[in-house]
């Protein structure tokens, strides 16, 4: 009963948690039509849109792989079909911050803490480790963040009882079609098991991790794309490895990690405490090489999580261990709290305020192309335009266009002319800075939206909306006159007339 009374207080923690956010965000937008600090999640429901009609991509014309996950836009179709799309997103990723507390109190029980420090533990790992902003970035990552905490609790398990725990396997090829990392984790995972002479388990994971990412290859070459979703393929080229290695979102943790290891009594001596070592140098370092950091810290999360996990367990899993000095934990505690806090919380801190940047930005673009201007569009964001909207959207950035990823890496002269001309395309909204000398010279410049917030989740305050065919002019100038009388008075809009200087890029 007690235990029940302890999990009855945590999760009504974590709903009031939730609710104070909601209304955070309300009180930010003054509307509800967007929940979350990102988007992105509205590209994946534009994706799920269009899996419900059997289609997938983000324009019924084209197939597209703009999804990072293979399995959370089709978790989304239920949703999608009842004309619920961000409320099923909330709803996964309520399930996935409880199941994050959940994990978080098995481990902490698992160390031996009494049940009562044991959810005070785990609601405080939830808090500092940022799954409240995580539930708010409307993504898969909350679920993937429950997941990779299972395969721990799991691995640790099985490891140190030396029997098959019943939902590690299954946890793990979940992280598979939640996010690609999943596959890192995988691979992690089957080193510590073979490592700790569980070799069935362990083949068993390579085999089903495998054949789930050959699978889902094998359907996108079917459809004429990579093998890999254009996400992917264009987030590989965005980050530098030298700019990872000074990102200490992970590195911190990671390194932190190795000290306590090998400060401890023969570190090597004992087996299976090295092959849990093993597991989490294996992600850490992964992702640290391969991953991609940032935009509200999801991505590298996981990986966070695990060297975390992993550096309590080799504090606490011992007896001898426990008799730690006090002095030393409070300040490591101490430590720990101030690096989440300038790490993580900030950004649940910030949630509201992100929103209010997706609302006043993307939000109002796509309010624009679909109320306004309902016809073929180009964009470098694609979720809010793309999301209900009938229209064809060209994506400039490639995420959706594997065609315009392909000639934006190529930088060959005139690409973005040339696509908008295929696609009949007469109006293009996107960032100027991030294309510069691509803007064909022929393109007018005729509108600049202007948020006047704070730009928490946005890569740029201004939107610029550029005339790619001068037939569309009058139709164009309609548009923008009407849509500005309803902007948010947080934006501006300014209009200029076709013989208006153009602006240097």
């Amino acid at each position: 009963m007690r235990r029940l009374n302890i999990y009855l207080i945590s999760y009504s923690v974590i709903a009031s948690i939730i609710l104070l956010m909601l209304l955070s965000i309300y009180y930010f937008n003054k509307n509800m039509s967007v929940i979350f600090s990102l988007d992105d999640p509205y590209i994946h429901l534009a994706l799920a849109d269009h899996i419900k009609s059997l289609h997938y991509g983000v324009n019924s014309n084209e197939f597209a792989s703009p999804s990072s996950s293979i399995l959370w836009p089709f978790l989304l179709v239920p949703f999608v079909a009842l004309d619920m799309g961000s409320f099923g997103a909330l709803f996964w990723n309520i399930l996935g911050i409880i199941a994050i507390f959940y994990f978080w109190n098995r481990l902490f029980e698992r160390l031996h803490f009494s049940p009562g420090v044991s959810a005070s533990l785990a609601l405080a790992m939830t808090v500092l480790l940022n799954s409240f902003g995580l539930v708010f970035t409307g993504m898969e990552h909350t679920l993937h963040v429950a997941a990779t905490l299972a395969v721990i609790v799991g691995l640790i398990e099985t490891v140190e009882d030396d029997h098959l725990s019943p939902w590690l396997v299954p946890a793990v090829i979940l992280g598979v079609l939640l996010r690609f990392e999943g596959a890192g984790v995988a691979a992690a995972t089957a080193c510590a098991l073979f490592m700790t002479g569980h070799k069935r388990p362990a083949l068993i994971i390579v085999a089903l991790t495998a054949l789930c990412l050959a699978a889902f290859s094998l359907g996108l070459m079917l459809l004429g794309l990579p093998p890999l979703p254009s996400s992917v393929l264009v987030k590989l080229q965005e980050e530098t490895l030298l700019r990872k290695l000074l990102y200490p979102t992970l590195n911190v943790p990671f390194l932190v990690m190795i000290i306590i290891f090998f400060t401890q009594k023969n570190p090597l001596a004992d087996r299976k405490r090295l092959a849990l070592f093993t597991f989490a140098f294996i992600v850490g370092l992964g992702h640290i090489i391969l991953g991609r950091t940032g935009w509200m810290r999801r991505y590298e999360i996981y990986a966070v999580t695990v060297v975390v996990a992993m550096t309590l367990y080799f504090l606490f899993s011992q007896p001898e261990q426990r008799k730690l000095d006090k002095r030393a934990i409070i300040a490591g505690s101490v430590l720990f709290v101030v690096f989440s806090a300038i790490c993580f919380v900030r950004y649940t801190l910030l949630t509201p305020a992100a929103t209010a940047s997706v609302y006043n930005q993307q939000y109002q673009m796509g309010r624009f192309a679909k109320d306004y201007w309902k016809a073929p569009i180009a964009v470098n964001d694609l979720g809010w335009v793309a999301y209900g909207n009938p229209n064809y959207v060209l994506d400039l950035w490639g995420l959706s266009s594997e065609s315009a990823r392909k000639a934006r890496l190529s930088a060959e002269p005139g690409w973005m002319g040339q696509l908008v001309t295929a696609k009949k395309v007469g109006l293009a909204l996107i960032y100027a800075a991030w294309f510069k000398d691509d803007i064909p010279p022929h393109w007018t410049h005729i509108g600049h939206l202007h948020f006047n917030g704070q730009s928490v989740s946005i890569a740029f305050p201004d939107v610029d909306f550029y005339l790619t065919d001068a037939n569309e002019a009058q139709r164009a100038y309609q548009a923008l006159t009407e849509f500005k009388k309803t902007l948010p008075p947080i934006n501006t809009l300014d209009i200029f007339p076709l013989d208006a200087p153009q602006p240097k890029t």
